[in-house]
């Protein structure tokens, strides 16, 4: 091969590569104005973060009562600001969920609870939570969707204390009025323990008096001061359930729970502890 055709051979390689690199450089700087035009695009077209609408934080102010006894039941009342209509309400006593039957917010400031302490909870000072849905956007939106608010009340709280003078509802049934033997009683255990079920089955101690009544009928209702004695009715010298209160008019009336049968902590003891006998 002459020296001219090597010339001719390593110039059309050298205008070959000459156009390959032209090329690629095209390429490269087309993809890289797209991808600036993307990056651009992305960033100037990012929408804002939403936010859950959330209404004023409620505040409880007082709560009536304030403190109850273990087997206490009934209506407890908050007043306060800002409640909202849907809020939820949870009761944490000494570490163990207070049932709660019902909850209504009757307006911005009041709301009612119902509540049945166990007899066996234990004295504390519950901690009071607030769960508040989100606020709708109008008055004619639907309900807002988005986390609820949680607020713990700092405030006034609920507490569980043997001090409270308020009445304890205890499960005792009435089997008959009288100074009755032992054994006679027993024939009355029957007809009881049919009624142990009843919600209308309790006997209701405060440290003023002592109440109870059954399907509307009043059987007992008589002031702390005319208890004369509270004492278990034994069988062949063990507890069986049955105790009697005793009035200082002479009148005895005859009691059974099932709760007192081997109880560390009986209802007669439960009710002497109430009136301090």
């Amino acid at each position: 091969m002459s020296s001219s055709q090597i010339r001719a051979r390593e110039f059309r390689k050298a205008l070959f590569l000459m156009v390959l690199v032209a090329l690629a450089a095209s390429v490269a700087l087309g993809q890289f104005g797209d991808l600036k035009k993307k990056i651009s695009k992305a960033t100037n077209s990012t929408p804002p973060t939403a936010k859950t609408p959330q209404g004023p934080t409620p505040v409880v102010t007082s709560i009536t009562p304030a403190s109850v006894p273990p087997g206490w039941e009934g209506q407890v009342a908050l007043t306060g600001t800002n409640f909202a209509k849907n809020m939820k309400l949870r009761l944490d006593c000494n570490y163990q969920s207070l049932k709660i039957k019902t909850f209504t917010v009757e307006s911005t400031e009041r709301a009612v609870l119902d509540v049945k302490v166990p007899p066996e909870m234990e004295e504390s000072k519950c901690v009071m939570v607030l769960e508040v849905p989100p606020a709708p956007v109008s008055e004619t939106a639907p309900t807002a969707q988005g986390t609820p608010q949680i607020v713990q009340v700092t405030g006034p709280s609920l507490s569980i204390s043997e001090s409270s003078g308020l009445a304890k509802a205890l499960k005792a049934c009435f089997l008959v009025e009288g100074d009755i033997p032992a054994m006679q009683l027993m024939q009355n255990l029957a007809q009881a323990m049919q009624s142990m079920g009843n919600d209308e089955c309790k006997l209701m101690v405060s440290a003023d008096s002592i109440k109870y009544s059954n399907k509307g009928k009043v059987v007992l209702d008589t002031p702390a001061s005319a208890v004369k004695v509270v004492e278990p009715v034994l069988v062949f010298g063990n507890p069986s359930g049955m105790f009697r209160i005793g009035l200082s008019s002479g009148k005895f009336y005859n009691f059974f729970s099932s709760e007192s049968q081997g109880s560390d902590n009986p209802v007669w003891d439960q009710i002497k502890a109430k009136l301090k006998m």
